[in-house]
């Protein structure tokens, strides 16, 4: 068993103080952390909670502040005020409750999400090929997808 050595107060403020404008790899290779062990950081010092916006979590890219990924297909996000009615409008909203689920996970929930995210996106794909095609599917092709 492996012991970490104590977090400093100068590499605490560091932190406190970076982690919404850089990712983890970046905070960790300043700190000579590990980066695993900078999400664990933000996570017991409660950074997210206390963030006026709700927080964004660094990410394991190098990409900062980046919008979810967007689709190329006309149709997007159904409106709040009705329910989904097409496959599309319903891989769309799946697609984004999943990015909201990466945006505040740990590494280890980031691993089981992200193949999900990447099915969503390649059957949107799929999708809009077959509707480009021939008219919308059926419910059942989607029902097939999403089933877990």
């Amino acid at each position: 068993m492996s012991f970490t050595r104590a977090y400093t107060q100068r590499e605490l403020e560091f932190i406190r103080a970076n982690w919404q404008q850089k990712s983890a790899r970046e905070i960790a290779s300043e700190l000579g952390r590990s980066e695993r062990g900078i999400y664990k950081k933000i996570r017991d010092m409660h950074l997210r909670e206390q963030a006026p916006d709700g927080g964004s979590p660094p990410m394991q890219s190098d990409a900062k502040n980046g919008a979810p990924m967007q689709s190329q297909g006309a149709c997007e996000v159904a409106t709040l005020h009705r329910a989904p009615t097409t496959d599309r409008e319903r891989l769309a909203g799946l697609r984004d409750l999943i990015w909201a689920s990466l945006a505040e996970a740990g590494p280890a929930d980031v691993a089981r999400l992200a193949p999900e995210y990447r099915k969503t996106l390649e059957e949107m794909g799929r999708l809009d090929e077959r509707d480009a095609g021939r008219g919308h599917g059926s419910d059942d092709a989607l029902a097939d997808i999403i089933s877990l």
